[in-house]
């Protein structure tokens, strides 16, 4: 087997770890006699049938519709192209574990199916882009503040702001900046939009947390935590919900409106 198909098999992508981590394709549950008699030993024509004639049961392709169009793909470039990503979802894994399996050099798979990849892969690559972007920006930002170049640092964070991209230091840093400089309407304006950035970010993570709870009681923890801002851990220590300091922002958001007032 090409050392790529090996690599994708072990790769530590989330989907496909867990999928691996619970059984998803367990040589238990794909029926590991039938398998490895399939693949691994010599076998006579009357075994030979038996076995394809399980494995086209279990593997056999949902009917589609009559105008759905199918587009056949070389394997080892799908491979390549999505196997860095975390879009791929367990069909499409289950898949392109079958076509290795089976020693197949293309992969079929629905138009509709390829272009929600494709377009969940742009997403994923455009927020590493702005991420990189983002951290490139923050350092650059606190070299012109221990130069003492205050200005350029402003204008730094100010650009990085820009994105609306949920992270913490450059908003930080301009509402602490412009309060020493006493320019308390640019650190409302800051505030305000951290407080809307901040509360997007905490009702996606309020919302896996919620899916992924195991009981009603970890359900009531985390909606407490939503609404306190508090990081909600298991009994283990393990962290379920780790909110933005909204509320912090909200309490900085009313000092700074009685500084503007007293003005």
């Amino acid at each position: 087997m090409p050392r790529s198909r090996l690599l994708f098999l072990y790769s530590p992508l989330p989907s496909i770890k867990e999928t691996l981590e619970h059984n998803t394709f367990s040589i238990e549950q794909k029926n590991s006699k039938d398998m490895l008699r399939k693949f691994f030993s010599k076998k006579d024509d009357s075994q030979k049938s038996e076995i394809e004639k399980s494995d086209n049961e279990e593997n056999e392709i949902p009917k589609l519709d009559a105008d759905t169009e199918i587009v056949k793909i070389v394997l080892e470039d799908f491979i390549k192209k999505y196997s860095k990503t975390n879009v791929i979802d367990m069909e499409t894994v289950e898949k392109i574990t079958g076509c290795i399996l089976k020693g197949l050099k293309h992969i079929e798979i629905t138009k509709d199916k390829l272009d929600d990849l494709e377009a969940k892969r742009i997403k994923q690559q455009q927020e590493e882009d702005t991420l990189r972007s983002t951290a490139k920006l923050n350092s650059k930002g606190m070299f012109f503040e221990k130069s003492g170049e205050i200005e350029k640092a402003i204008e730094v964070y100010e650009q990085n702001i820009k994105s609306e991209y949920p992270a913490t230091h450059s908003y930080e840093r301009l509402m602490i900046l412009y309060r020493k400089r006493k320019e308390y309407e640019n650190e409302n304006r800051v505030i305000e939009l951290a407080i809307k950035v901040f509360s997007i970010e905490n009702q996606k993570r309020f919302d896996k947390a919620m899916t992924e709870a195991a009981d009603e009681k970890t359900k009531q923890d985390i909606k407490d935590g939503f609404h306190t801002g508090q990081t909600v851990r298991r009994n283990d220590g393990w962290v379920i919900y780790n909110p933005y300091p909204v509320h912090k922002h909200k309490s900085r958001l009313d000092k700074v409106h009685s500084l503007i007032n007293k003005k």
